[in-house]
């Protein structure tokens, strides 16, 4: 079972009641197939590819209940209402008990009012979310602020899914997607005094194909830093001399060069250097 918890936006945030009814999963793929004169079917031109899928569309309902939260009706209204004005943010929902959220904007808010349904003490909401990318993302140990967490318990924040601090030469990584939708990589290396010339990064299913991969060709010094951010289409070099673009000299190698983590086990192959770098890898999770 799913269950809405909180609509965070910067400077503002919105508690859902207790329970509300949603339909979160977001699975509508966009196909594009061709006609061919005088064979049956058509061309798929995304070939064995699986296909984008649509901007998602979340539904919740929900009951504003004056004597559940002690307040006047009219303000209940118009803490929902000022949804749509917050402009994008994060919708946290609670699926048995694992946390998960989602990237979105309040698209309509229709606030029933029955006087012959006593009104002034409860109201039925019907709301639209939309998602640019529908995915609800979540990672290992995730936990909830705001609800009670202790922070006496150990607990460690911040850090990457996978980091090295000495990788030399190559590698073979395997990262691991619990969600069911593919996720993007956020990969950042930073040069030793071996400063590395060249660095390689593939992306190999178990049968041994290549899906995604790049090449990035430059002289470096200690320190420099590159990141690629399949999630945001950057490549950033981040140089001892200062920030600049790392596009002039990264070249995909295999279909967009930006890798996207499958649901399951990936084998990411990192080759083309010599001496030591370390590496750090980043993820979410992914659901649709």
């Amino acid at each position: 079972m799913a269950n809405l918890l909180r609509f965070v936006w910067e400077g503002g945030s919105y508690l859902f009641p207790g329970q509300v009814t949603i339909q979160p999963h977001q699975s509508n793929a966009v196909t594009r197939t061709t006609r061919l004169p005088g064979l049956s079917g058509g061309h798929d031109e995304y070939g064995d590819e699986a296909a984008p899928l649509a901007i998602g569309d979340i539904r919740a309902t929900w009951w504003l209940d004056v004597r559940r939260e002690g307040k006047p009706m009219v303000e209940l209204r118009d803490t929902v209402l000022s949804m749509v004005d917050a402009g994008a943010g994060w919708l946290v929902a609670d699926f048995e008990g694992r946390p998960r959220r989602i990237r979105i904007r309040e698209n309509n808010i229709n606030i029933s009012i029955d006087n012959k349904k006593m009104a002034h003490i409860m109201q039925k909401v019907e709301a639209n979310f939309q998602a640019k990318d529908p995915r609800w993302v979540s990672k290992p140990g995730a936990i909830y602020f705001d609800e009670g967490y202790s922070f006496n318990t150990g607990q460690i924040f911040g850090g990457s899914r996978y980091s090295s601090a000495s990788v030399t030469g190559g590698d073979v990584i395997t990262l691991v997607n619990n969600g069911n939708a593919r996720t993007p990589l956020y990969m950042r290396v930073k040069m030793t005094s071996a400063t590395p010339t060249q660095i390689e990064a593939s992306h190999v299913l178990p049968g041994g194909r290549v899906v995604a991969g790049w090449r990035w060709i430059k002289p470096t010094v200690a320190n420099d830093v590159l990141i690629v951010d399949a999630a945001r289409g950057k490549v950033i070099h981040d140089a001892t001399t200062g920030i600049v673009s790392g596009y002039p000299q990264w070249t995909p190698l295999y279909g967009k060069g930006f890798i996207m983590l499958r649901p399951g086990s990936n084998r990411i192959e990192l080759a083309g250097w010599a001496g030591n770098v370390t590496v750090e890898m980043d993820y979410d999770d992914a659901w649709r």
